[in-house]
């Protein structure tokens, strides 16, 4: 309970939800620079299940995992 208190006094959220955002971030970072997989990215960010990391990552951001790459990828090319 002590770690419980502390941990939310410290970061205003309960260690289930730092940890849900921390893997969101870090999907997103290797949405936008990385040619992996949305598998190899569940994988990484430690879902159980590729659909489960879509559930989760559509309920965090609004769009699909593949959505999201498209428009915040870093292709390598010039966008107008």
């Amino acid at each position: 309970r002590t770690f419980l208190r502390r941990f939310s006094d410290a970061t205003g959220m309960r260690p289930k939800a730092w940890l849900q955002q921390a893997h969101m971030r870090l999907a997103r970072e290797l949405l936008e620079s990385s040619c992996l997989s949305n598998y190899q990215i569940s994988e990484r960010c430690g879902f159980a299940s590729v659909e489960s990391f879509r559930v989760a990552f559509r309920k965090a951001t609004g769009v699909a995992p593949s959505l999201y790459r498209e428009r915040f990828g870093d292709r390598g090319d010039a966008r107008a």
